[in-house]
């Protein structure tokens, strides 16, 4: 990296009590004490701005940031600013890293080819690569089906490649059905989450060639003037993009990162793709709290934020070319027709102001899937509208999935969360409902930090509402959805993102924790390091043989 020091002198006497507001940093004052942090939003690189209330909020996604404890308000903690306390001056640096590619000049061939959703095709005489397979089926237990067909020789040209990316392993970008038409012998590179998330999932998918690319290292092949590295989300989650370097060729693939590398990228860039479509989330639709019309306000609200995001972006590496893709998903099923019907989304023809603005060509998947640059210049583009995804029965194929999942037994969910380990002073009230979210049976499990979790099956003649208890998380979840991910040790983000839920919570904030451990931790993609654990329990055992 190379960095960039700004150096900041202010006077005590000018500071007041509680926040002062400058246009990098704020700066909070209690008596004599103070606290100094940067603006950006540690969630998708938002500006912080101080309200009349007293509050430090994030006008982006309404992230809320208290300075007094250092936390926003699901507990993510942002980092301060050394500085010196002199007797009349806070004396401080704010510092701007820029990640300084190689310097290559070759104008090499590069073809860019899109498959579906967030798989590209990287091919040139060197190497050829695929990002992120999701080609064929649904995902997220149901919930997305892909919009587009893919082509016909779309597993025939993932097996021809050198490696395959994959950026994290939510379902669209690490597809089961999908890379069970992979050769067990891919390569696959992908970053090194300290959870080992994406390594395990696809370990537990039968591969063995597995390589983790450590986050803030260069991979270079000098000879053939070519160099990777993967960058990570920004925030919380375990997701990541990469930067790419071939010949005077520049890429960044920024996939659905929030606040990529914290924004430390490079000044220029040939190419950038990034998603772009926002509605990739069950919030706000899945939340009962809040009204049908609050809904739309919050979907306009990150639609924007998620066009603001991509423009930021740009602003930053100043592509030639920009590709909005991985936004390519459709709630198909009949069961899911109040998500299709208010998911409002953002279309690729949304962002052509952007090419005036700051002199770029955007490149349309939709309408051209292939691409050729010599060098940095594009030089070549063709192929057609993409026909519409009409080779599935979704709903037949929802019903299926109903039928094959529709028992489980009260011991097999006491062992699940009981061995879940999650250690956390927290209530989850769980309903089991049908297709409509009309509740059959009910489900208290208590958590405790120092001790198991209690779970408690409630009769159906006595199904309680939500209680507005401290930490307490209410879930409707499909039935069939719920035995699926207790079955298989399956992410409970994905049913979230699914849209297989209903929430409702109290305080109202996002359950960080609940979350990651659920999605991350406690899956079957660690099932073996957890099953050592807990000496093997039969859930573990079960999931490791299915």
């Amino acid at each position: 990296y190379k960095e960039k020091s700004q150096n900041f002198k202010i006077l005590k006497k000018d500071l007041k009590d509680g926040i002062n507001s400058y246009e990098e940093f704020l700066i909070y004052r209690e008596d004599n004490q103070f606290k100094i942090f940067d603006r950006k939003c540690d969630h998708a690189g938002g500006k912080l701005i101080s309200t009349n209330k007293g509050k430090i909020i994030c006008p982006m996604h309404k992230w809320e940031f208290d300075p007094t404890t250092n936390l926003y308000s699901n507990n993510v903690e942002k980092n301060t600013i050394n500085f010196i306390d002199g007797t009349d001056y806070l004396d401080f640096n704010i510092i701007e890293e820029e990640l300084v590619l190689p310097n290559y000049i070759s104008e090499k061939n590069l073809e860019i080819s899109f498959l579906n959703h967030a798989c590209l095709i990287f091919e040139s005489k060197d190497f050829k690569f695929a990002t992120d397979p999701w080609v064929l089926g649904s995902a997220f237990a149901n919930g997305w089906w892909l919009k587009y067909e893919s082509p016909d020789n779309s597993i025939e040209q993932l097996n021809s490649c050198d490696f395959i990316f994959i950026s994290h392993s939510h379902p669209d970008h690490l597809h089961e059905e999908s890379l069970s038409y992979i050769r067990k012998d891919m390569l696959f590179y992908t970053t090194d989450f300290e959870t080992k998330s994406s390594e395990q999932h696809l370990r537990s998918l039968g591969f063995k060639n597995i390589e983790l690319l450590k986050h803030d290292y260069g991979y270079t092949e000098k000879e053939k003037e070519f160099y990777i590295s993967p960058l990570k989300s920004g925030d919380f989650r375990d997701d990541s993009g990469f930067i790419l370097k071939y010949g005077s060729f520049s890429a960044l693939i920024n996939v659905d990162t929030n606040f990529i590398n914290f924004f430390k990228l490079p000044n220029e860039v040939t190419f950038m793709a990034s998603t772009f479509a926002s509605g990739a989330s069950g919030f706000p639709l899945c939340f009962d709290n809040i009204d049908l019309h609050e809904k739309n306000k919050i979907l306009k609200l990150n639609r924007n934020s998620t066009k603001k995001i991509n423009e930021n972006l740009i602003k930053k590496v100043s592509p030639k070319y920009f590709m909005p893709y991985a936004g390519f998903f459709d709630e198909a099923s009949e069961r899911d027709i109040f998500i299709k019907e208010n998911n409002q989304k953002n279309k690729i023809k949304d962002y052509e102001y952007l090419e005036d603005k700051y002199n770029l060509e955007l490149l349309n998947v939709e309408k051209l899937q292939f691409y050729k640059f010599i060098g940095d210049k594009l030089t070549e583009s063709k192929g057609g509208l993409l026909p519409e995804n009409q080779s599935l029965n979704q709903t037949e194929k929802t019903e299926l999935f109903k039928n094959t999942y529709n028992t489980i037994e009260n011991e097999f969910i006491v062992d699940y969360f009981v061995s879940s380990n999650f250690k956390k002073d927290f209530n989850l009230l769980i309903d089991l409902t049908d297709d409509n979210f009309n509740s059959l049976e009910q489900i208290k499990i208590n958590f405790y930090h120092d001790s198991k979790p209690k779970v408690t099956f409630v009769e159906n003649n006595k199904i309680s509402e939500f209680s507005n208890n401290f930490n307490t998380l209410h879930l409707k979840i499909r039935k069939d959805v719920f035995v699926y991910t207790l079955k298989n040790l399956m992410p409970w983000e994905d049913i979230l993102i699914g849209f297989q839920v209903r929430i409702n919570r109290s305080p109202n904030v996002y359950n960080t924790d609940f979350w990651f451990h659920f999605s991350n931790i406690y899956t079957k993609h660690n099932a073996s390091r957890i099953a050592n654990e807990c000496n093997g329990c039969d859930l573990l055992k079960f999931s490791l043989v299915r």
